[in-house]
């Protein structure tokens, strides 16, 4: 009975030492999952980063499209003389 008692401890202690060690050295460790949620963070930061600028540009054009004020202001904003003897087109909108 004592050495039953004894063969179990040991076979539950045997298996839990592989575990902690396969959790802790193995390939798929605890240190590389947390390594993962940060490289997942980063990703998902500059997915969302990327996504609002995509949005940004698309109000922007759909302003463009459909506000005349806008038009007016984006052309004057882009026909802007960096220098004195830049030149440039000048044309009408014509609606």
């Amino acid at each position: 009975m004592i050495l039953k008692k004894h063969l179990l401890f040991i076979s539950y202690l045997i298996l839990i030492v592989i575990l902690m060690f396969q959790l802790f050295f193995s390939k798929k460790s605890v240190f590389s999952l947390f390594n993962n949620f940060q490289l997942i963070y980063s990703e998902t930061f500059d997915r969302d980063k990327k996504l609002d600028e995509k949005n940004k540009k698309l109000d922007d054009y759909q302003n463009f499209k459909n506000n005349k004020e806008f038009r007016e202001l984006i052309v004057k904003e882009k026909l802007f003389l960096k220098k004195n003897d830049d030149r440039v087109l000048l044309y009408e909108i014509i609606d």
